[in-house]
């Protein structure tokens, strides 16, 4: 099955039904769950991309703020679901620079070029149209940011996953695969034409 076709499955119907899967989780479900799988993601991510403290990150899908208590950047945490999202606050009471908003990744809130650095993880097979929100991942980041996608596996083979991000115009795109997760994982450097 192609990406597109994948795509053309998750209708906007279905894409309510995963937010009410989250939030029936809530946040506290969704760590015992999911969160020893996130954090061995997070560990292959952080050691190719660093944020810097006085960059700008934006976390897409930033769940229960588990990948945000990493970072020691400014930090912006997306999801879509209100449940996952008040057990982040929770988590990062005592991160300043770090702050939370209720959106969706196919239209997302802020203003163009903003971000330094773009973090999705296991984000892109929830949404109805990849190439909606890998369009928004690219309005909103900076010349030169990095970003980091993931998906998962069964969503997608490696070479699919690729092709996905190559035809929305990533650039400089590393593929990488662990045996042990879950998640097929994107490095890529972001050209603006």
């Amino acid at each position: 099955m192609t990406p597109s076709n994948c795509v053309k499955l998750m209708t906007r119907d279905r894409k309510r039904e995963v937010l009410d899967s989250y939030d029936d989780l809530g946040g506290r479900t969704y760590d015992v769950r999911y969160r020893q799988e996130q954090e061995a993601k997070y560990d292959v991510i952080l050691d190719r991309i660093r944020p810097l403290p006085h960059e700008l990150v934006l976390d897409e899908g930033c769940g229960t703020g588990l990948l945000l208590m990493r970072l020691d950047a400014y930090n912006i945490g997306i999801d879509f679901s209100h449940k996952l999202l008040v057990t982040a606050r929770q988590r990062l009471k005592e991160k300043p620079r770090t702050h939370l908003v209720q959106a969706d990744a196919e239209h997302l809130p802020f203003r163009h070029t903003m971000f330094n650095t773009l973090f999705a993880v296991t984000l892109i097979q929830n949404l109805p149209t990849i190439e909606e929100a890998i369009a928004e991942m690219k309005r909103v980041s900076r010349p030169g940011s990095q970003a980091a996608i993931t998906s998962l596996k069964k969503a997608f083979t490696l070479a699919e996953f690729g092709k996905a991000l190559e035809d929305s115009g990533f650039r400089d795109i590393s593929l990488y695969q662990n045996e042990n997760l879950k998640d097929w994982f994107a490095f890529a450097t972001l050209k603006i034409d």
